[in-house]
């Protein structure tokens, strides 16, 4: 297996591309998002160590989603020739672990950040507790990817953090400082 790293809002999988290797996300966190039928960019999950990236390399489906690193990420790569390889010569231990990895690929599509109709704040709350809970300091993500993966304007990001700051969830510069408060405000 060989590792790759990639920056912060570097793209890792583009949706629709046909995929020639499986990736695992060994350190860093992930965003997936995917363009629907309207044209519309939707942000579905967020992906951390241990991910599994590009499933469609053991089938030879084209990319569902497009991946691009929220923080910066390394992956192991398998090729799509090894990972064949592995699943044929392990018989029913190997078909197992193509069900595992399709399982994760399509698992992308159930968690999703967006929230249709929730408050900016509530959803800046949910991302702030997802990346928590990821082990990622949010101080080191950029703003401006914060802000695009919410689907929302820098300023509205600001006006956010600044009313969570204000309701004593994060300190001055962006830490969690009361998560129960945080997943309150999430609700909201």
């Amino acid at each position: 297996m060989h590792r790759r790293r990639h920056a912060a809002g570097e793209l890792l999988v583009a949706q629709g591309a046909a995929p020639s290797e499986l990736l695992r996300v060994r350190s860093g966190v992930v965003v997936l998002s995917a363009v629907d039928a309207e044209g519309e960019e939707r942000v579905c999950c967020l992906r951390g160590p241990g991910a599994v990236l590009n499933a469609g390399a053991l089938t030879g489906r084209s990319a569902a989603f497009r991946a691009e690193a929220l923080t910066p990420v390394e992956v192991c790569l398998l090729p799509r020739e090894r990972l064949e390889d592995a699943v044929r010569q392990e018989g029913p231990a190997g078909l197992r672990l193509a069900h595992l990895l399709l399982s994760e690929g399509r698992s992308w599509a159930l968690g999703s950040l967006g929230g249709s109709g929730r408050k900016a704040t509530s959803r800046v709350a949910a991302l702030l507790l997802e990346l928590d809970d990821l082990g990622v300091d949010s101080r080191g993500v950029q703003r401006r990817l914060l802000a695009r993966v919410l689907a929302i304007r820098p300023e509205t990001l600001s006006r956010s953090l600044r009313s969570l700051r204000e309701a004593g969830a994060i300190d001055s510069v962006g830490a969690v400082v009361d998560s129960s408060r945080l997943r309150r405000l999430a609700r909201d």
